[in-house]
């Protein structure tokens, strides 16, 4: 009897597993897409963000579709949260350079949780797209970027939940309130020095 219940069990978990394997697997190319488009932003390669930006959001949908058909279980799976996390990030990234907006969770499809990490790493990027800005002289857009960013920690810091609600959120508030703190210093520092060089000419 036991034989037999557990010959059923390891045909279930071999069906799970299979579809387990398929999902890393896709979302893992959708989560390294997400990456390389972040790189198009900041090399202000926007019509190729914008082609990337479709093909994930559709690749998204039909992982999407293909766990529903096969086991909803894996909705919840990691892997899922990270790619939606990734997407969210590359999305909202690319709206604050090009559009100075940000996007929602309902605007990009994807769940709450996954969509307040992600802006947890826009952060990150703002702070190294002001650093070149920066680098360039172009002091304004430092500027527009260190606003996002302080308006971004604010916000994310005053949701007071616990880990369990959204995982990892009070780490990247942490993280992003000392990005902030650092690139308000440099900023600061780089208008001081163009001001001082312009006072000297």
């Amino acid at each position: 009897m036991i034989d037999k219940i557990f010959s059923n069990i390891r045909k279930k978990l071999d069906v799970k597993n299979d579809i387990r394997e398929e999902v890393y697997s896709n979302s893992r190319k959708i989560i390294h897409k997400c990456g390389e488009g972040i790189k198009y932003v900041h090399s202000g390669d926007y019509e190729k963000v914008i082609e990337y930006i479709e093909k994930i959001r559709k690749l998204i949908d039909e992982l999407i579709e293909q766990i529903k058909n096969k086991d909803q279980e894996f909705l919840y799976n990691n892997n899922i949260k990270v790619m939606y996390q990734e997407f969210a990030e590359l999305a909202i990234f690319y709206n604050i350079i090009t559009k100075d907006k940000i996007v929602s969770p309902k605007d990009l499809g994807i769940p709450v949780s996954p969509y307040l990490t992600g802006l947890g790493d826009v952060v990150g990027e703002l702070r190294r797209y002001s650093l070149d800005s920066v680098r360039n002289e172009d002091i304004e857009s430092a500027e527009k970027s260190l606003n996002w960013m302080e308006s971004i920690y604010e916000n994310l810091s005053s949701l007071n939940y616990p880990s369990g609600l959204v995982h990892n959120l009070r780490h990247k508030t942490d993280v992003a309130r000392s990005l902030v703190e650092k690139t308000r210093a440099n900023v600061t520092l780089s208008w001081v020095m163009l001001k001082h060089g312009e006072k000297k000419e």
